[in-house]
C-alpha cells in the first residue's frame, strides 16, 4: 500500500511538468535513492514519498509558466509568423504570432493558471529589428504599455550584429525579451495583448505592428507591488468628435457620415483651426488616446494637452471609404497622453507633415470619436511645457509703449506674462514705415470679449482693425485673420491693443502681422536688391507659369507683395524629386547681409500650408569654394496671409553671391511674394518705453507661503514649474502672503518674475 501511495503521489507531481522538468525530476530522484542506499539508512517508503514530493514541489514552483504565442483562445487581425521557425528561435518549435493591424484593433487573448496570487514577472519573447509597441492587460486591470526596443539580429530568430554610431560592432540576440511585473489571481487568469501605434526611431515613423512574438513567460517575483485596479468600460472616457467645447479657424463638423456611429464627425482644415475638448480625468497619469477616423490618403493632426508639448498623430493607414455609409470600416489610431486629475483641455489642430509618411492633404482625416483609457506606463512622465508663441512677426521691429513691462510680452514666449495694476491697459506699436495689417495674435488667460485692436495713420486718430475673417485659439494664444488689406489699401503706422475686462490685465504675448506698404509701386523698404526686376539671379525652379497663371520666379523680385512666386509640387516649375529649391543672387559688389525679409501674399486662393516653414540663407566663400550658412530657420509660421517675417542674420559674412534655400516639403507647393536683404539689422531688440509707473515689487519665500512686497496695488500669478496655475490675485500696498504647499513655484507680480522654493 505504501508503495502504491508513493507512485500515486509521484504521478500527481509529474503530470503538470514539461519534458525538461520530468528529466530534472527523475535525475534528482535517482540522486536521492542513491544517497539513501549508500547511507544504508532505515527509512520507510512513506518518508521517501514525502521527501520526493517536497523536492518536486520546490522544482515546480521555480519553473516558469510558459504561454506559447501561437496558442491563443481568441484573436483578431493576427497571423502566424512563418519565418520564426528557424532552429533556436522558438522554445517549442512553434511558429509564433504577430499583427500588422493596430488601425483595425488587432488583439490576441490567452488564458493561463498560476498556483497562488501575487506579483509575477511577465516576460515577452519576440523578434523585431525595429522598435514596436504592445499593450498587455491582465484580467480587467489597467493595460500595461511595453516598448519592445531591445532589437534582434534578424527576422528569423538567428543572432546578428550591427555597427553603432561609434563604429563598434554590437552583437544582437536571435530572440529578445522585455519583462514587466504584473499581479495575477490564484487559478485562472486572462492575458489580452493588443497592437498599438508607437514611434520607431530606427524607421523614423509610427508603426501599427507588433513584434513577432515567440512566447510569454511568468515567474513568481520578489517585487512588492499592489494589484493594479480594475479599469472597465464604465471608466472609459468617450467623446464624439463633433461634441466640441470650442472650435476655431476652419475646423468644422461634417454631415452625412452614417459610418461614424450615426453621427456627423468633425475635421480640421488645411488653413488652420482647432477642435477643443474639455476632459475631466478621474486620476492623474498616462492615458491611451484612441481616435476613430476615415481617410483615403495620409493626413495628420497635432494633439496638445493643456500647455504641454504637442505631439503629432498621423492617419497613415487608409480606410475603405470616407465613412459615408452605415457599417463602413472606421480605422483607429492610438497615442499616449498625460492628463492631470480634474479638467484638461485636449486640442486637435491642423498639421501638414513633410518627410517620411508625409501628408497627402493638408486637411485632417474626418474624425469620428475618441476614447481615453488610463494605462500603466511608468516610463512616461508629464511632458515639458511648450512655447507655442510665433517665433517672428512684423511687430518685432516696432517701437513699443505700454503700461506693462514690454519685455515680457514681446519675447515670443506666452508663459512670461506681464500684469498691470488694474483691469485696463494699452499697448501701442509704432512701425518704421507704413504697413498693411492682415492679422494679429495675443496670449492671455483672461476673458478677451472686451479687448480690441485699433489702427492709425498718425497715432492720434484711430479706427477699429475690422471684423475678423477667422479667429483661432490654441492654448493661451488667439490668432485673428483680417480681411484682405490689398482690396482697399489703407496703410497705417500705428497699432494699439486695449486690454479691458473684470480681472487684472495680463498679457503674455502680442504680435502684429502684415506686409510693408511703403508705396503702391514698392511695398518693401529699399534694400540691397533693386525692386524694378533687374536682379541678377538663377533659380533651380522657375515657378508656376501656365496659361493665365503667371507665378514665376520674377514675382519674387518685382517689389510687390500682392504677387507671388509659386513652386508647384509637380508640372511646370514643379520641384518633383528635388531635395531643395535654390535661388542664387549675384550682386555687383560684395556685401555683408545683416538682415532680410520674407513675405507671403493675400488672395482668395491663399493656402497657409504652402508657406515655407524652414529655410537657410547662405553666402559663397570663394577662398574655400563652399556655401556658408549665415542664418537658418525651422518650425517657422507666417501665421496669417500677407505676412512678412523679419530676421536678423546670425553670422554675417561678406560676399557678392548669396542664395536662399527652401527644402522640398514633399507633395506641398511652396509660395513667396517677396524677398529683400539689408546691410543693417532691421531691429536690435524691443524698444521698451514704459508710459506709466510700474510698482516696485519684491518676491520672497516664507514658511509655507510666498510673500509679495509692493509699493502699490499689483496683480500676481503663481504657477508650478510645470506651468499649472495655483494662485492669482491682486497684491495690496505692503506685504501680501499667499499660502502654498511645499514645492517650487514661478511667481509673477507687478512685472517681476521669480522662482521661489516654499518649505
Amino acid at each position: 500500500m505504501a508503495l502504491r501511495h508513493f507512485y500515486g503521489l509521484l504521478w500527481q507531481k509529474i503530470v503538470p511538468l514539461s519534458d525538461a522538468a520530468i528529466s530534472i525530476f527523475v535525475s534528482g530522484l535517482l540522486t536521492i535513492i542513491t544517497s539513501i542506499l549508500s547511507m544504508k539508512s532505515k527509512i520507510t517508503l512513506r518518508n521517501l514519498a514525502m521527501t520526493a514530493a517536497l523536492g518536486v514541489s520546490a522544482m515546480a514552483y521555480a519553473q516558469p509558466i510558459v504561454i506559447e504565442a501561437e496558442n491563443p483562445i481568441d484573436t483578431f487581425e493576427c497571423k502566424p509568423v512563418s519565418d520564426m521557425s528557424a532552429e533556436g528561435s522558438e522554445a517549442s518549435g512553434g511558429a509564433g504570432l504577430g499583427s500588422d493591424n493596430a488601425h483595425k484593433g488587432a488583439y490576441m487573448q490567452y488564458v493561463f493558471e498560476v498556483p497562488e496570487a501575487g506579483v509575477y514577472d511577465l516576460s515577452v519573447w519576440y523578434v523585431t529589428m525595429n522598435t514596436r509597441w504592445l499593450s498587455l492587460q491582465i484580467n480587467n486591470q489597467l493595460e500595461n504599455i511595453m516598448a519592445c526596443d531591445v532589437l534582434t539580429g534578424n527576422w528569423n530568430g538567428v543572432p546578428g550584429e550591427k555597427t553603432n554610431e561609434d563604429g563598434e560592432v554590437v552583437k544582437l540576440p536571435g530572440v529578445a525579451c522585455k519583462t514587466i511585473p504584473v499581479y495575477c489571481e490564484e487559478g485562472e487568469n486572462f492575458l489580452m495583448v493588443r497592437a498599438i501605434y508607437g514611434y520607431s526611431p530606427e524607421e523614423d515613423r509610427f508603426q501599427p505592428f507588433t513584434p513577432n512574438i515567440d512566447r510569454f513567460e511568468l515567474v513568481k517575483s520578489d517585487v512588492q507591488m499592489d494589484k493594479l485596479r480594475d479599469w472597465t468600460e464604465q471608466d472609459q472616457i468617450r467623446r464624439e468628435c463633433e461634441d466640441v467645447d470650442a472650435q476655431s479657424g476652419d475646423a468644422r463638423v461634417s454631415g452625412g457620415r452614417e459610418g461614424f456611429s450615426g453621427k456627423a464627425g468633425a475635421s480640421v482644415g488645411q488653413s488652420g483651426g482647432t477642435l477643443v475638448y474639455n476632459i475631466d480625468a478621474p486620476e492623474e497619469g498616462v492615458y491611451k488616446l484612441n481616435i476613430r477616423y476615415a481617410t483615403w490618403n495620409r493626413r495628420w493632426i497635432s494633439v496638445k494637452v493643456n500647455d504641454q508639448v504637442r505631439s503629432y498623430v498621423g492617419f497613415t493607414q487608409t480606410t475603405d471609404s470616407w465613412g459615408n455609409d452605415e457599417g463602413d470600416f472606421v480605422g483607429q489610431r492610438q497615442t499616449l497622453v498625460y492628463l492631470k486629475k480634474g479638467m484638461n483641455a485636449i486640442t486637435f489642430g491642423q498639421y501638414t507633415k513633410t518627410g517620411k509618411d508625409s501628408s497627402e492633404h493638408g486637411d485632417s482625416a474626418p474624425l469620428d470619436y475618441f476614447t481615453l483609457d488610463l494605462v500603466n506606463y511608468p516610463e512616461m512622465s508629464e511632458p515639458e511645457i511648450e512655447v507655442c508663441a510665433y517665433k517672428a512677426a512684423l511687430s518685432d521691429m516696432a517701437e513699443w509703449t505700454s503700461t506693462f513691462d514690454n519685455s515680457l510680452f514681446n519675447d515670443h514666449n506666452e508663459h512670461t506674462v506681464a500684469t498691470a495694476s488694474g483691469n485696463n491697459a494699452t499697448v501701442t506699436l509704432e512701425f518704421p514705415w507704413n504697413i498693411l495689417v492682415s492679422g494679429y495674435s495675443f496670449a492671455t488667460e483672461n476673458n478677451t470679449d472686451e479687448w480690441k485692436v485699433e489702427l492709425s495713420e498718425d497715432g492720434d486718430n484711430w479706427r477699429d482693425a475690422g471684423t475678423p475673417v477667422s479667429k483661432s485659439v490654441s492654448g493661451r494664444i488667439t490668432t485673428v485673420i483680417l480681411e484682405n488689406p490689398y482690396a482697399d489699401p489703407a496703410p497705417v503706422r500705428y497699432v494699439r491693443l486695449t486690454v479691458d475686462g473684470n480681472e487684472p490685465a495680463a498679457l503674455g504675448e502680442f504680435n502684429v502681422f502684415g506686409n510693408p506698404y511703403v508705396s503702391a509701386e514698392n511695398h518693401n523698404p529699399e534694400g540691397l536688391l533693386p525692386v524694378d526686376g533687374t536682379v541678377d539671379y538663377v533659380a533651380s525652379h522657375a515657378g508656376f507659369d501656365t496659361g493665365d497663371w503667371h507665378e514665376g520666379i520674377d514675382k519674387l523680385f518685382d517689389g510687390l507683395n500682392s504677387s507671388q512666386y509659386t513652386i508647384a509640387e509637380s508640372g511646370d516649375g514643379g520641384m518633383g524629386d528635388a531635395t531643395e529649391v535654390t535661388v542664387e543672387i549675384y550682386l555687383s559688389d560684395p556685401v555683408e547681409v545683416a538682415s532680410y525679409m520674407l513675405s507671403t501674399h493675400y488672395s482668395p486662393s491663399y493656402y497657409g500650408s504652402r508657406s515655407p516653414r524652414e529655410w537657410s540663407l547662405q553666402v559663397y566663400d570663394y577662398d574655400n569654394d563652399i556655401w556658408n550658412v549665415v542664418d537658418a530657420r525651422n518650425d517657422m509660421s507666417f501665421a496669417v496671409p500677407a505676412s512678412t517675417l523679419v530676421m536678423n542674420v546670425a553670422e554675417p559674412m561678406e560676399s557678392d553671391c548669396i542664395r536662399l534655400v527652401l527644402p522640398n516639403r514633399a507633395k506641398q507647393a511652396t509660395h513667396l511674394s517677396g524677398f529683400q536683404m539689408y546691410a543693417e539689422p532691421l531691429f536690435s531688440g524691443t524698444e521698451t518705453t514704459v508710459a506709466a509707473k510700474v510698482s516696485a515689487v519684491a518676491i520672497a519665500p516664507a514658511a509655507g507661503a510666498v510673500e509679495i512686497s509692493s509699493t502699490d496695488v499689483a496683480a500676481y500669478e503663481i504657477h508650478t514649474v510645470s506651468g499649472v496655475a495655483v494662485a492669482r490675485g491682486t497684491a495690496v500696498s505692503g506685504i501680501t502672503t499667499v499660502k502654498l504647499p511645499q514645492g517650487l513655484y514661478i511667481v509673477k507680480a507687478g512685472g517681476n518674475v521669480a522662482k521661489v522654493a516654499v518649505k
